[in-house]
């Protein structure tokens, strides 16, 4: 899990300068949950990983559009 939450910690920056706070607000919970418990729940940060990538996903969607790609 700390492999996770080192990878949501580092995306943070980026989401937070582009203020996709949706994208954000997944990947600080993922971070907070990994850092505060040295054994989170596995299906409860599955979850917010998984709910985050969605939310990604529309972002990279978006920005196609944007861009007619």
């Amino acid at each position: 899990m700390k492999k996770i939450g080192d990878a949501a910690h580092k995306l943070i920056p980026s989401y937070a300068h582009l203020r996709v706070n949706t994208v954000l607000h997944g990947l600080k919970e993922i971070d907070l949950k990994t850092k505060n418990d040295p054994e989170p729940e596995y299906t409860l940060i599955h979850k917010l990983v998984s709910r985050t990538i969605t939310e990604m996903e529309k972002v990279v969607k978006e920005i196609k559009n944007d861009f007619n790609m």
